[in-house]
């Protein structure tokens, strides 16, 4: 197991390295045209409640303790990031790195470190055919990853690798078609001991793009990708089919629209739980047999497992610029991979908006709700619904300085799933307040390189 994740690392470096190279190679080997470089920094202090959303249960079970644990929490997070590329007339190249580093004082494990590497590129070979190429390298707690579908339970690091080549070709002045295939690999520290899985995610889709005029574009799409976790032997297959349509109703509103089918089928093993009456005996207080009755037991075994579903994928998504601001909003149905809880369908739900009220005051409202339900009908599937808010004030000292302050609310349900062999409900609540300094240098860039 460690020769293997020594092969794994030394392997990772590799598309480190390739990456720099081929990023370097556009610089050096072409003429750019422009060469730029952005850095910015901030500091934010913020109060958590609950910063883990623990559960009614687990709380209650907490204050009826001798030496209760507190879990709220506060923090101070320091952010630096630095936006850097060249491009030329036939190719751009783009690079991003952050660094979270968070303190929080707490009796909670809740420290940890986040890493960010983006890296983006395109080059046109000549008029019909461009060929881009992204990849990006995260190191960053469950804390936050995969907040959205499985909820906050521990403070381990999640290793996230992607590499997605893509292919356009033009086929008119109005049509054109796109291929792309994404590899992703996630792995866990601590997996044997934690709920979390290693798992790797592909997919390869192939669009359709008309342009039927300046405000209508319409396309068609198919798609195929396969979720697997091999450590416990699971995987799901699908298959997507769909259709939509971005649409602009002036140079400030834009509408898009996606529907289509998936077909999935997973294949792996659960829990089953088989009951069985067991005799037992009623004694006397001197030892004598009274009668017999009988216990349920509960048996639990691991067993193969093969399921199809046929399901919906759509999203609806508007946005909107007002001469003081601008809104968004969107809806969408689709499956997303976890590494605690196998492939999940979700519905999302979220908006975000920001309102000039003067010039330097701002004031920014953005939330989602998410629905997440197992993709395969199992007896171990929970259901999750998660509702976040968060309004706030940003105070915009000039072009480069803010500072801004709000309030988060964060509630999520877990209930048991439709085939589900629990009957537990459980809910958590998180109220957290922040105020954050952000400064951003102006675009350092240059017409000679």
């Amino acid at each position: 197991m460690a020769s293997e994740k020594f092969y794994q690392y030394n392997h990772k470096n590799w598309l480190i390295k390739f990456l720099l190279v081929f990023s370097a190679g556009f610089s050096v080997g072409a003429v750019a045209d422009e060469w730029y470089i952005q850095p910015s920094f901030s500091l934010r202090t913020e109060y958590d409640d609950n910063k883990r959303l623990f559960t009614d249960t687990f709380l209650r079970s907490l204050r009826g303790k001798k030496g209760d644990v507190g879990i709220d929490s506060y923090g101070i997070i320091t952010t630096a990031d630095v936006k850097t590329g060249v491009r030329s007339d036939n190719y751009d190249v783009f690079f991003k790195g952050k660094v979270d580093v968070k303190k929080f004082f707490s009796d909670l494990d809740l420290d940890h470190e986040n890493f960010f590497l983006d890296f983006k590129s395109s080059y046109n070979f000549d008029a019909r055919n461009t060929f881009s190429l992204s990849a990006a390298y995260n190191q960053e707690s469950t804390l936050t990853a995969g907040l959205d579908v499985t909820g906050v339970l521990e403070n381990i690091p999640r290793w996230t690798w992607t590499v997605s080549p893509d292919w356009m070709f033009l086929l008119s002045e109005d049509k054109y078609i796109q291929a792309n295939y994404s590899h992703t690999d996630v792995s866990y520290g601590e997996s044997l001991t934690s709920r979390y899985t290693d798992y790797t995610y592909d997919s390869v889709s192939l669009t359709f793009f008309h342009q039927w005029n300046a405000k209508l574009q319409n396309y068609a799409s198919v798609g195929w990708s396969r979720f697997e976790q091999s450590a416990i032997e699971f995987r799901a297959d699908e298959v997507t089919i769909n259709t939509g349509l971005n649409y602009n109703f002036s140079e400030t509103w834009s509408v898009s629209l996606m529907g289509g089918l998936r077909f999935t089928q997973t294949d792996g093993l659960q829990i089953v739980d088989n009951a069985t009456q067991q005799p037992v005996a009623i004694l006397g207080a001197d030892g004598s047999l009274l009668g017999i009755t009988s216990r349920t037991v509960i048996n639990r075994s691991l067993q193969p497992f093969s399921d199809s579903q046929t399901g919906l994928v759509f999203t609806v998504s508007s946005e909107k610029q007002f001469e003081k601001g601008n809104a968004s909003i969107s809806y969408s149905r689709s499956t997303s991979p976890t590494g605690s809880d196998g492939l999940r369908t979700v519905d999302r739900f979220s908006f975000d908006s920001l309102y000039k009220i003067t010039q330097h005051l701002h004031f920014l409202l953005n939330g989602a709700v998410h629905m997440t339900k197992s993709t395969a009908n199992t007896q171990i599937t929970r259901d999750r619904t998660y509702y976040t808010v968060t309004p706030q004030l940003r105070w915009q000292f000039n072009r480069q300085l803010s500072l801004s302050g709000g309030y988060r609310y964060r509630r999520q349900k877990y209930e048991p799933g439709e085939n589900s062999t629990s009957n537990i409900t459980s809910t958590a609540e998180s109220n957290a307040v922040f105020i954050t300094l952000k400064y951003q240098w102006d675009k350092f860039s240059t017409q000679e390189f």
